[in-house]
Formats: structure tokens, C-alpha cells, sequence
């Protein structure tokens, strides 16, 4: 993988003023409304979730509200607010000061430049909590500003576009309007889903089902080079210390989401970052020779990051560079917990390019991202724990390969291919001019991988292919299902261990489960060449489950792809004293193996996986759903412990005293301990405890799924 996301940001973004666009009235006829992640992908209580009450962050200083009805000469009081988020955000200067953003549409940039609060005490910039507040980098066509051209095309004057969506919808692009008007070039593409942009008259076309843009919720991103320092970033925040980002919902620009830049102990919470033309959120430090700024203990906190880094989008049509949802560069002790990161143009969520490391992925999703869904590189100590990885068989419609095909001489095909299709969890040591590779002892635990290229891959480029390897990495009970639709010539199995020149020291592999359905995929490779005596140098590999039923040979030892061998013939082969002991090779049973979700991904009672792991207290102690391990005779083999989950019941007391007027309903609230993979059951029933003679007869008992 070539970086450049984040390392080009620390080249090309300036201290810029604030850029406004600002006007009286939205421009939009339909309301607007972020997308929704499937719910699938929701895990309450530790995922971004839209139904999950709100519980914004109340700081002890200046409260400042900005609202659509107010103007930048009023004092910020509720009574009398500004106008513009930058001017509520110009205006904080103390501890726990605060900007309380009420509902609406803005249309602005908002920057933050070179301005601290106390540690403990941060500045608070937030939704009021009385509507969503978006900020909207779209080009503003107004509704009188569509004409039609025939059929269901429209057409518009416009300045560069990077892309167009309607209602949440990405419209693919054409390169003639001839096509636009006609069946779609590339198979697959829904006719009124598409757009063409005449660059020479400056005009949009849009095809759409449904009538004029003008009445639906349409977003014009505007074009402008992801190499230009004059790209538009959503929300820039410039060598500021201490500061919570919380509930906001920011779109259609040409540049980044959120950029948090040179800034410590920054927290950026329940925001929406959607469809951008550049990376979705990020946090990076500056690293110049002099003055540069640290960037320490970030918290990137359930966020929902959908479909950005669009100058990939559709793939590969044009070439759009590398970005991502979620990005850390250089950034120690960062927590990234609890987000959803889907369908962007680079990696879902990564982590790279810094000493110090301690960077941990927790409790997140990442789902159909381009290349890898999760990815931590070139860096120590990091922790990828909790996670639930997805990806879905790439679709045609979206590649606009322009007629490659497998066998290309080029690589175009396999790159195509190996990006559209995300790896589950990557690592790696690429070359950024250190000279020296840097991951080392990362802990990857209780982690659900879904149909991912791979459950996981290592690589290493440049300089650090001589110094690079898996150094005292941990990766132990995860669970990974082998996508069973390989298209051809893709490269798709469980985990993937090269040789690396003999660098591997101190790792182990163990308690995972792997499930495959195809005999083109493999479980467990080792690679680097079929004359290397040991290619299990630095490696304890025991201890896993590997069920793939139409695959007699699902292990593979040298080369690049390697030859077959059998469970049997692997444990014959020389080196790695121990390497398949205690492995299982029968079905583990899962509740349903075939769906998107994490939770269904638990094992039945009597699973052969229940007590059949090693005991490795000093690396993993509780599973998914932080249940503490082990909970039978030993620990379970993959992400969960003790089977499908019996969560306990707390029952709030109702107690209602009934006169003789009648009947008043009793509600009793109910919760669950765990989120509970099987339906659950109440059974109640009442009685009655009269004061004074003349009992009445106690209700009839029932019950409540």
C-alpha cells in the first residue's frame, strides 16, 4: 500500500481563514438527513448508534449559541445568537467555554487555529440538541437552477464536480452525455443513478428517477485537486490542545471531513462524517523539522464515517490518489472505539508512522472499504480488539476498469481486484524514510472478520524489508469467515504469515477460528520460499480451528502461492517445534456464519471450539462482549466465550395503588446485562395485596418476547 493520505496533508494544508458561504435561506426543497448505517452493523451501547440517546458534553465556562436565525453582531446568547459557527467558535477563549450549535443547514468552513484550553478542561464545540446541525460544503444550486434536457436528465451550471449525490445516493459518473442519455457504459449501473459533467461549458447533467434535483436532497461536491492547499476541510482544527467535537454531521466537501492537526487530547465524538471528496476524519500530528506539534491522546469515539475519500468513487475511474474513513498518523496513545467506517476509497481505519504507537482499535466496524478494513503500520504497542470487519463480493458496477480483464500484463486487473475487496486486518512496516521498520508486540484479540480478503496479512516495502517482520505480535481468538465467491485470480484466505527473511520473532497465533466454502481459498499460508528449511522461524501457530470442507488442503508453506498440503502433511514439515498442535478440524458450529452482523457469530452449545483453546491468560482475558474468560473447563477457540449469550435481567419495580375509578396501565422498564443473541422471554404475572378487607383476586400470569 503507498501512503500518501495523511503524509500529503501535512504538506499541503496552510493556516487558512475561514472560508463562508453563506445564504438567507437553504437552497434545498427536500429536508436533509444523513445516511443511516445498516443495522447490522449497530451494537448497542458500543457502536455509533442513531437511536442512541444523545449525552453531549457540558463544559463549566461561556455557553455561545450559533442558530440560522441570528446574526454575528448578536452576543451568543440563547436569546440573541450568532450567525455562523466560526464566529461562535472565534469567540471561545477560556476553560470548558462552549459553542451550542442549534439545528439547521450551515454553509461554511469552520477552522480552529492555534488555540489551547486548560488540560482537564476543554473547549466544548456541540450540537444544541434541537435538531441536527450540518455543515454543508456543496456547490448551492438552487431548485429555479435545474432545467430539464429531456427524459430524466437535468441539467445544471457548475464549477468542477467531484461527484453528485441524491439523497444519500452516490450517482456514478459518464464521460459523454450521449451515454448519460443512453444505457449505462459499464453493466450493472442503474440507469438514473448517473451524472456527466461537461467541463468545457462548465454544465452538470444528472440523471435521476423522481423529478428535478432541485426537489430532492442533492449535493454537488466541488472539484478541486486532493494535492491543492486550497481544498476545502470541513472542519479544520489547527495546534489546538484540548477540545471535544460532539454530534455533528458534516458533508459534500472538496477537501476533508474533520482534520484535527497538530492538536492534543482532542475528543471527537457522535459526529457524521459523509461523503467528502478526500479522507473522512483524521488526526495527525505535524511533524516539521521545527515548531512541529504533538498530537497525543486523541479520542475518535463512535463516529459514523460513510463513503468518503469520493475521488475513488466509482473505483479506479479516474485515479484518485489514497485516503481512508478513519486515519492516525503519528499520533501516540490515540483511542479509536465504538465507530462505523463503510464503503470509503481507502482503508476503513489505520494507524501508522509514529515511535511511540500505543494506538488502539476497539469495538469498531469497518465495512466494504477500499483495500484493508482495518490496517496499523510502521508502529508499537498497538491494540486491535473488539471489532467486527465486513466485505461484500466486489461489484463490477463500481470498478470502471475500462475493459481490464484477468490476465491483464498490466496488474491492472489484480489491483482492481485486491483493492475492491478489503483484507480484514493488515499490518505492515512501510517505508517512510525511517530507515527502520516499527511494528512490534501488537495485540489483535476477539475480533470478527466477515468475508475479508484476507483475516489477515502482513508486508513490509522500501527500507524496512530488511528490518521488518511480525515482532511479538499476539493474534488470538478471533474468528474469521473466508469469503466462499473468490472471483479469478483473487487472493483470498485466512492468515497469511511470510517469512519475512527470518524476522519473525516472539508471535503467536492461537484460539483462532477460520471457516472457508471454497477449495480455491486457503486457511493458514506461510510464504517466502519453497528452500527455507523453517519457514516457521519466530512463530507459534497451535491451537486453531480450521474448517473448510471443500478444501482437502487448506494449508499452504512456501512460495508466493505456495504448495498444498493436508493437515497431516503440515504438521510433518520441518521447523516450528509444536506448529498445529491442539488444531480442530470440524465445524465450529457458529449461531449463523452467513450473515453480516458480529453476535451471530457465537457458537452453539456443544461446539467443538468450547474449552478446546490454550491457556494464554497473559494475552487475552475476556472476549467480544467482555465476557470473562474462560468460563468452562478451558478457553473457547475464536471471538466468543461460553457460547450464546445469557444475558440477566434487571426488572425496575412498578408499583401502583388502584383505587375504584377505574384502571391505570403499569409500565415496568426492563433491561438486559449483554445484548443477547437469543430471544428473551418474561414472564410476569400480578398480585394484589389489599390495605383493608375485600382482597381482590390477583391477575391472570402471561409473558412478553
Amino acid at each position: 500500500m503507498k501512503r500518501s493520505m495523511m503524509a500529503r496533508l501535512v504538506l499541503v494544508t496552510s493556516v487558512f481563514p475561514a472560508v463562508l458561504l453563506l445564504f438567507a435561506t437553504d437552497v434545498r426543497a427536500a429536508t436533509p438527513a444523513a445516511p443511516v448505517p445498516p443495522a447490522a452493523y449497530v451494537m448497542a451501547g458500543r457502536t455509533f448508534d442513531p437511536n442512541e440517546p444523545l449525552n453531549p458534553p457540558t463544559g463549566n465556562g461561556v455557553q455561545y449559541h450559533v442558530a440560522l436565525t441570528g446574526t454575528d453582531s448578536n452576543p451568543g446568547t440563547v436569546a440573541q445568537p450568532f450567525r455562523t459557527i466560526q464566529h461562535g467558535v472565534n469567540a471561545l477563549s477560556g476553560g470548558g467555554d462552549t459553542v451550542l450549535i442549534h439545528g439547521g443547514l450551515y454553509r461554511e468552513q469552520v477552522s480552529l487555529l492555534s488555540r489551547d484550553a486548560p488540560d482537564g478542561n476543554p473547549f466544548i464545540i456541540r450540537l444544541a440538541g434541537d435538531g441536527e446541525v450540518i455543515l454543508d460544503g456543496s456547490t448551492p444550486i438552487p431548485s429555479s437552477g435545474w432545467t430539464s434536457v429531456g427524459g430524466s436528465v437535468y441539467m445544471a451550471h457548475t464549477g468542477p464536480v467531484a461527484g453528485v449525490v441524491v439523497d444519500n445516493q452516490p450517482l456514478y459518473l459518464e464521460l459523454t452525455l450521449a451515454g448519460l442519455q443512453a444505457t449505462p457504459t459499464v453493466a450493472g449501473v442503474p440507469a438514473d443513478y448517473r451524472y456527466y459533467y461537461d467541463s468545457a461549458a462548465q454544465n452538470l447533467y444528472v440523471r435521476i428517477a423522481g423529478g428535478d434535483p432541485g426537489t430532492h436532497d442533492t449535493g454537488v461536491i466541488p472539484y478541486v485537486d486532493f494535492d491543492d492547499s486550497s481544498a476545502a476541510n470541513g472542519i479544520f482544527l489547527y495546534y489546538c490542545n484540548n477540545y471535544t467535537l460532539y454530534g455533528l454531521t458534516v458533508r459534500f466537501f472538496s477537501g476533508r471531513g474533520i482534520v484535527s492537526y497538530g492538536c492534543n487530547n482532542a475528543r471527537i465524538e457522535r459526529n457524521q462524517v459523509v461523503f467528502n471528496a478526500h479522507s473522512g476524519l483524521i488526526n495527525t500530528r505535524d511533524n516539521a523539522p521545527t515548531g512541529g506539534h504533538d498530537a497525543n491522546h486523541a479520542q475518535i469515539i463512535k463516529n459514523f464515517v460513510h463513503f468518503n475519500f469520493m475521488h475513488n468513487w466509482p473505483r479506479s475511474w479516474p485515479w484518485g490518489g489514497w485516503g481512508g474513513g478513519i486515519g492516525i498518523q503519528g499520533t501516540p496513545y490515540a483511542l479509536v472505539e465504538g465507530n462505523i467506517s463503510t464503503k470509503n476509497g481507502g482503508e476503513g481505519i489505520l494507524a501508522f508512522d509514529d515511535a511511540v504507537g500505543h494506538v488502539t482499535f476497539r469495538n469498531n466496524v469497518s465495512a466494504d472499504n477500499w483495500s484493508c478494513s482495518f490496517y496499523q503500520d510502521n508502529l508499537p504497542y498497538g491494540v486491535i480488539e473488539g471489532n467486527l470487519a465486513v466485505a461484500h463480493k466486489p461489484d463490477p458496477a463500481n470498478w470502471y476498469n475500462n475493459g481490464i480483464s484477468p490476465g491483464d500484463p498490466s496488474g491492472a486487473y489484480e489491483k482492481i481486484i485486491r483493492i475492491s475487496r478489503p483484507a480484514g486486518i493488515a499490518t505492515g512496516d512501510e517505508d517512510y524514510g525511517n530507515n527502520a521498520a516499527r511494528l512490534n508486540n501488537l495485540t489483535v484479540r476477539n475480533n470478527v472478520l466477515v468475508n475479508t480478503r484476507t483475516g489477515h496479512s502482513y508486508g513490509a516495502e522500501g527500507t524496512s524489508i530488511a528490518t521488518g517482520g511480525i515482532k511479538n505480535m499476539k493474534f488470538v481468538n478471533n474468528t474469521i469467515l473466508v469469503p466462499s465467491d473468490p472471483l479469478p485470480e483473487e487472493d483470498i484466505g485466512g492468515i497469511n504469515l511470510p517469512y519475512n527473511g527470518g524476522n519473525n520473532v516472539g508471535s503467536y497465533f492461537e484460539n483462532n477460528i477460520i471457516i472457508g466454502g471454497s477449495a480455491d481459498t486457503f486457511g493458514m499460508r506461510m510464504t517466502d520460499g519453497s528452500s527455507i528449511p523453517d519457514l516457521f522461524h519466530g512463530l507459534t501457530i497451535d491451537h486453531n480451528l480450521v474448517y473448510m470442507p471443500t478444501n482437502a488442503t487448506p494449508f499452504t508453506w512456501g512460495g508466493t502461492w505456495g504448495t498444498r498440503y493436508t493437515h497431516t502433511q503440515w504438521l510433518a514439515l520441518a521447523g516450528g517445534a509444536g506448529h498445529g498442535a491442539g488444531d480442530v478440524l470440524t465445524n465450529p458450529n457458529l449461531t449463523n456464519p452467513n450473515t453480516d452482523a458480529a453476535l451471530d457469530k457465537t457458537p452453539l452449545p456443544g461446539s467443538p471450539a468450547s474449552d478446546a483453546g490454550t491457556a494464554i491468560p497473559a494475552f487475552v482475558t475476556t472476549d467480544f462482549l467482555a465476557v470473562a474468560r474462560p468460563q468452562g473447563a478451558g478457553w473457547d477457540m475464536g471471538a466468543f466465550e461460553g457460547g450464546p449469550v445469557m444475558p440477566t435481567l434487571a426488572i425496575q419495580d412498578a408499583i401502583h395503588q388502584e383505587g375504584n375509578a377505574g384502571t391505570t396501565a403499569v409500565t415496568m422498564t426492563i433491561r438486559l446485562s449483554a445484548p443477547s443473541t437469543s430471544p428473551v422471554t418474561v414472564e410476569y404475572g400480578t398480585a394484589s395485596v389489599a390495605p383493608s378487607p375485600g382482597a381482590k383476586q390477583p391477575e391472570p400470569a402471561g409473558s412478553k418476547q
